[in-house]
């Protein structure tokens, strides 16, 4: 138990060691980290907190696609979307295609498109933008500072947590509350012996990702191929991710930093009063440019490439003839950031969880917890998730002084439940790739299940943790049927045709109760998918209804941007609507094997 209700805000140096106090101290300062103490800030405004970060500033990491939830907990983290869409690259929605070593066609696009303005993230620029709102809410940021968990006592009475700075500087933070949000490096649950990457207990397999930065060096004649969705192209064994994202690598960190306190300082402005882009860069010395990371990922059993990344990646290309013919027209990055002269990266038996996600004066969150996979984009959307649940366990636990591991009993719980439906959800979704059918009704139940659920959302609040009824014990139960079909199929040798029939005998009913009912119709779901109607059918449309958004391409600097604004957030440009081009062009074909060229040898 706690003796004070909060620990005096001060330091003490005797000796070359720093002593702070503080209520809370979060491990890292990335997304999830921040998400944490801004949410625990606003419950419970006195609280002290500090964010640790080993790093001096934002490095470069993989570009992002982040849904809607991520985007409202941005804004309940002090973003505007003025300053979002200065800083980032537009995100309509999501696409999939499907395709075979056998085939040199993309088969079977899927689309679920203009819900809501979303963004494709460089991480560098999110971090610094997130780290300076925390600042500016009272809350510490120690950077060149590394957590020593051995040297640290971690109890429910207090904790001493001992760190060190790149200059030798030793420093002990006292807190009544350690929270590890230090992504897949999991400090806490590794200290403490509880992290794990035992994938067979659920009855799962594990995932391997090979992936670089690109350049488009010649347009794909693919019909929406650069409307601004996130694109995946399915596979058996595996997929393929092309996120097109605003790079500003080029951009020294004084000037980045300078844009980004220019945007903060403009608060709740409207858009037309922000700076675009363009003036930001011109006045503070800053350049961006389009970058697209692309990456495959594959099941850790099924890999069978070798040799360094770069070739374990162009096996996969060069097993796809669709594939290949899609990656003649990008040009790969050599050196796609300062500190990172090599282009390749990958990441091995990525899923993770561990046995226990809180204990006695500790708790962890997001990466740092759990990891699944990243089709769909979990680790952000559900990551913001664990740290609002453990938001409210700490301000609780702050309250009762009583920071026991029995005060984050609902979030172990939350975070438990999680990873067992994430897991299921991977599981069914990579079984599903091995034919065209089972692959489409397997998206489709995810989409059906979960449009509605986000329609009405507006601002992040409690119910954000739980989007797109995913935790919902049907949904739930759904996919766990789905996958016992897909593995008994499997074990039985039973041919992917006839496990897909099985697979629509299951979802296909679900699908037509859920649109027929009366509220459901209401929202004419046909609206937010270029190849499904209103009731859920796949078909060709010669023509989209508008959905709640729609983005057209500026005339003057041909980025997308929501044809609802007045004028352009990247160059100023007025939006003529009536002069505007649609955003994509209607299907004109039968199939998309009509339009999609023969490939007779990819190159």
């Amino acid at each position: 138990m706690m003796n004070t209700e909060m620990f005096a805000h001060n330091v003490q140096t005797q000796q070359n060691n720093t002593e702070k106090n503080y209520d809370v101290v979060v491990i890292g300062a990335g997304p999830i980290g921040i998400f944490y103490a801004a949410m625990l800030k606003k419950m419970r405004p006195q609280t002290t907190i500090a964010l640790l970060e080993r790093k001096a500033k934002p490095g470069h990491k993989v570009g992002e696609s982040t849904l809607s939830t991520t985007v409202r907990a941005f804004r309940a983290m002090g973003l505007s979307m003025p300053v979002l869409r200065r800083l980032f690259g537009k995100k309509a929605g999501l696409r999939f295609f499907h395709t075979h070593p056998d085939t040199d066609q993309l088969e079977k696009e899927i689309d679920v498109v203009d819900i809501e303005e979303t963004f494709q993230v460089e991480r560098r620029v999110l971090e610094m933008v997130l780290q300076e709102t925390v600042r500016r809410r009272g809350i510490d940021i120690l950077t060149n500072t590394t957590f020593i968990p051995k040297a640290s006592t971690i109890t429910a009475a207090g904790n001493q947590l001992v760190c060190e700075t790149a200059t030798g500087e030793h420093i002990t933070l006292h807190s009544h509350l350690v929270v590890d949000a230090s992504g897949p490096a999991s400090m806490l649950p590794k200290h403490f012996g509880v992290y794990r990457k035992n994938m067979e207990m659920y009855d799962t397999f594990n995932c391997n990702a090979y992936y670089a930065y690109f350049k488009l060096k010649k347009d794909v004649a693919l019909r929406f191929w650069e409307y601004p969705t996130t694109r995946h192209i399915t596979f058996p064994g595996g997929w393929m991710w092309f996120i097109t994202l605003v790079s500003w690598q080029k951009t020294p960190d004084a000037n980045l930093a300078q844009i980004v306190k220019r945007l903060l300082d403009e608060s709740d402005a409207p858009d037309p009063t922000y700076p675009t882009r363009k003036e930001l860069e011109a006045e503070y010395g800053g350049q961006s440019e389009q970058m697209i990371s692309v990456g495959l990922t594959i099941r850790a059993d099924q890999d069978d490439s070798h040799g360094s990344i770069g070739d374990r990646f162009a096996h996969y290309v060069k097993k796809h003839p669709a594939i290949e013919w899609l990656m003649s027209h990008y040009e790969l990055v050599e050196e796609p950031y300062p500190e990172q002269k090599f282009p390749w990266f990958s990441v091995t038996n990525m899923a993770h969880d561990a046995e226990q996600f809180a204990g006695d004066g500790w708790c962890a969150i997001g990466d740092a917890a759990l990891f699944s996979n990243p089709i769909i984009s979990p680790g952000m959307t559900f990551g913001t998730g664990t740290s609002y649940m453990a938001a409210c366990d700490s301000a609780a636990g702050l309250d009762r002084k009583d920071l026991s591991r029995a005060t984050f009993a609902k979030y172990e719980t939350y975070a438990r439940t999680l990873i067992d439906a994430l897991l299921d959800d991977t599981d069914t979704l990579y079984r599903s790739f091995a034919h065209v059918d089972s692959y489409e009704r397997v998206l489709a139940n995810k989409f059906f299940s979960g449009i509605e659920d986000i329609l009405e959302r507006t601002e992040y609040s409690a119910t954000d943790p739980y989007v797109w009824n995913f935790l919902h014990p049907d949904n739930m139960q759904r996919i766990k049927a789905v996958k016992v079909i897909f593995q008994e199929g499997e074990k039985a040798d039973k041919s992917p045709t006839l496990i897909a029939q099985e697979v629509s005998a299951l979802i296909t009913p679900y699908i037509a109760e859920v649109t027929s009912r009366p509220e459901i119709v209401a929202l004419r779901l046909g609206r937010f998918f270029n190849f499904y109607d209103d009731l859920g059918h796949y078909a060709e449309k010669a023509s989209k209804e508008r959905g709640n958004v729609k983005f057209m391409r500026c005339s003057s600097c041909n980025l997308f941007t929501d044809d609802a604004l007045s004028s352009c957030p990247v160059c100023g440009e007025p939006i003529n609507h009536q002069n505007q081009e649609p955003s994509s062009n209607p299907p004109k074909q039968g199939a998309i094997a009509a339009i999609f060229p023969l490939i007779t040898s990819p190159t």
